[in-house]
């Protein structure tokens, strides 16, 4: 893998509404981050997730960063089911730049998913001075 980053698309799936999670938050320094919950049960077809950046994000060669979907019944759950996102590993030898817009991840999750959710990043970089934009999608299709 030399560098790129690859999502799910939407396979031409019609948006007919969406909703912020997260709007310039910014990425972890080393560690992982937990948003606040979100309420999916009101999403009345299928859930599209889209976490994009918010200005150009460097990550470091041999430096990580993992996008996961937790997911509860209940909004003050303890979220120990999860599906994974993104999980990337830089090893092009060099800093790989994403450009301001750049989407990490456009995904549709395969599997059920509770009702409450929240997006956990991780990484094992300081990408504190670099923020993200993350969007909940209704799909119909």
């Amino acid at each position: 893998m030399s560098g790129a980053i690859t999502s799910t698309d939407f396979q031409e799936k019609a948006t007919f509404g969406d909703a912020w999670i997260e709007e310039g938050t910014d990425l972890p320094n080393s560690r992982n981050y937990t948003s606040s919950a979100f309420d999916a049960g009101k999403v009345q077809s299928k859930l599209g997730i889209e976490v994009k950046a918010n200005g150009a994000v460097a990550i470091a060669n041999t430096k990580t960063l993992k996008i996961e979907l937790l997911h509860d019944s209940s909004e003050s759950g303890s979220y120990s089911d999860s599906i994974t996102l993104l999980d990337y590993t830089n090893s092009s030898g060099d800093t790989v730049t994403r450009a301001d817009g750049y989407v990490f991840v456009r995904e549709v999750p395969s599997e059920e998913i509770n009702r409450w959710c929240k997006l956990k990043i991780t990484t094992t970089s300081d990408l504190s001075s670099y923020s993200y934009n993350a969007k909940v999608y209704i799909i119909g299709g």
